[in-house]
């Protein structure tokens, strides 16, 4: 690992100097934004960005990497990171995204 940071690396810590990466929306929004920006839209880069940004990491990463992924689709997550979410959070995600897709479904129908 460099001593020296990267632009991409420097850019996060101004992020999170200037802007903030708290709780509260004024940081949190446009910091998640300037995240998608400098992952270049590539979910997998804006997930582990935001993981190692500090602050408030899950709300911003959340808010950060969805918008990569809906830019993307679920084909741009890498097979590997999802395996590992899966694992230890021992969930089967698709199956949750099944079930909600199929709740929105009946709901429309209404």
């Amino acid at each position: 690992m460099s001593a020296t940071p990267t632009g991409v690396e420097s850019a996060s810590e101004q992020l999170y100097q200037i802007i903030g990466a708290g709780t509260s929306t004024i940081e949190s929004v446009p910091c998640a934004i300037a995240m998608v920006e400098l992952a270049n839209t590539d979910p997998n880069r804006c997930a582990v960005l935001c993981a190692n940004l500090g602050g408030d990491t899950d709300t911003i990463g959340a808010m950060a990497t969805a918008i990569c992924g809906a830019l993307h689709g679920v084909s741009a997550i890498n097979p590997q990171l999802k395996q590992t979410l899966d694992e230890v959070n021992q969930l089967d995600f698709a199956r949750y995204a099944v079930a909600l897709a199929s709740y929105r479904q009946r709901r429309e129908a209404l």
